[in-house]
């Protein structure tokens, strides 16, 4: 375990360039909208940031992890003329020694070259998360605003300390958890206890329900471990206290390439719209980049037809509202909380609010929808006809939640 991590740390691999982008996304999102989000009396706010698996904050050649990037986006925030964030507090907890002495470095030097220790407040223990439970807790409580990354080497983790340290101070708190579901496929796939009791750890199941599971899935053709383990994954999180929880995979380098092949799942537990839909504008894009790379820069035909691109998405919309009236937040829920293939998704597939609203209007314009609200809303988020979504309609969560559509 030593080796790999502090080998990981040589060069940053094509994957967890796709991994940094997808955090970024989040962190940017989750602390301008801590910000900005209800505070007409510009009250000036504390923002918490911890990382459970920090590493050494930079690679070897110079790109950045994930506190590095995560200091970067703060400062960028502090910055603004808008911002009121007063201070950001960072607890970074990294087990391997090593690595945690270069990750306080790194941010010492970081600090002081950007003259900002009174703006930032970065603590490095150097041990395992689960010995900084009591300083994770106070940082926690000390304020409403903040971020927590869990991105651990394998199947170390486990789903219920974790839940259990967030479960008192984690409503305004996005949560971003890397998944390594190629490495519990693999384990599912032995017999012995040793081995399945680290799955039934991470997630939080017993021993005798997961043997259960295994069955049932070589009883049924179509389930295999991938299905059992998106299945771990939903069950440990049915009951946290968030809107949304997100799913994207992301692939795994081989040979210097990335591979086209679900490796592992970033979770994000969200009930932000706007940190939901940043998150997913980035996988979108990246999955563009995917295809094109893939193509050599080339586009089909097809790339950018709307009745071809957005029919799996409308097919979903069709599914979810069929015989129904409800409200956009409730349609927002059900497609944001699935699972989403690096492999096969099309970038159009991914529910981004600009994807969902041109399904939807696809939608309208073939009888199949309808929308219901106000005159308010109506006159500020629809079309002149009253028919259509504006873009502006699917921005806040208030208005999901007075927008209806029906079938």
């Amino acid at each position: 375990m030593v080796d790999v991590a502090q080998s990981h740390f040589n060069e940053e691999a094509p994957h967890t360039a796709i991994k940094h982008k997808l955090f970024k996304s989040v962190y940017d999102s989750c602390i301008s909208i801590s910000s900005s989000f209800n505070n007409v009396q510009k009250e000036r706010r504390k923002f918490i940031y911890l990382d459970l698996y920090a590493g050494c904050g930079k690679f070897d050649d110079a790109n950045l992890g994930s506190p590095l990037i995560a200091l970067n986006s703060s400062k960028k925030q502090l910055e603004n003329s808008a911002n009121n964030i007063e201070k950001v507090v960072m607890l970074l907890s990294e087990q391997n020694s090593e690595n945690a002495e270069k990750l306080s470095l790194n941010v010492d030097e970081f600090l002081k070259s950007n003259k900002l220790q009174s703006q930032i407040a970065c603590t490095v223990l150097s041990e395992s998360w689960e010995n900084c439970v009591d300083s994770f807790s106070l940082g926690l409580s000390d304020s409403p605003w903040g971020m927590i990354f869990a991105d651990p080497f394998s199947v170390e983790l486990k789903l219920p300390r974790l839940k259990e340290l967030i479960k008192d101070n984690s409503k305004l708190k996005d949560i971003l958890i890397l998944i390594n579901t190629n490495a519990h496929e693999r384990i599912l796939g032995r017999d012995d206890d040793d081995s399945l009791r680290k799955i039934a750890d991470y997630f939080g199941i017993e021993l005798r329900m997961l043997r259960l599971l295994k069955r049932q899935a070589k009883d049924i053709e179509q389930l295999n471990n991938a299905v059992v383990v998106r299945w771990l994954i939903k069950h440990a999180f049915k009951d946290i206290e968030k809107d949304f929880v997100i799913n994207v995979a992301i692939t795994r380098t081989k040979d210097r390439e990335l591979e086209n092949a679900d490796r592992f799942y970033l979770c994000l537990l969200t009930s932000s719209v706007g940190v939901a839909s940043a998150f997913l504008d980035t996988y979108s894009s990246l999955l563009s980049e995917k295809i094109s790379n893939n193509k050599n820069g080339q586009l089909g035909l097809f790339d950018n037809c709307d009745d071809v691109s957005y029919f799996e998405l409308s097919q979903k919309i069709k599914e979810i509202t069929k015989n129904k009236t409800i409200c956009l937040l409730t349609l927002f829920s059900k497609l944001y909380n699935d699972f989403y293939s690096w492999k096969d998704a099309s970038p159009t597939e991914i529910p981004t609010s600009t994807n969902i609203k041109k399904a939807i209007n696809i939608l309208i314009e073939q009888n199949y929808l309808c929308v219901l609200c106000n005159e308010r809303i109506k006159s500020k988020y629809l079309t002149k006809d009253g028919k259509k979504l504006k873009s502006e309609a699917l921005q806040r969560k208030q208005n999901l939640r007075e927008i209806l559509i029906k079938n």
